[in-house]
């Protein structure tokens, strides 16, 4: 893995793994529900309600 590389003295990894170290607090650690795209969106302007 890149971490192993990074801890094993692999230079370019550890490089790698510092610019993308954010997603560590961004993406979750447990299974999340997937969702369609079709799912999370309105279909007809009349599903969305009276605005």
């Amino acid at each position: 893995s890149l971490s192993a590389a990074a801890d094993g003295g692999d230079l370019r990894a550890a490089y790698t793994r510092t610019g993308y170290r954010f997603l560590e607090g961004v993406v979750p650690d447990h299974p999340v529900q997937g969702r369609r795209r079709a799912q999370g969106t309105f279909a007809l302007r009349s599903d969305a309600g009276q605005h």
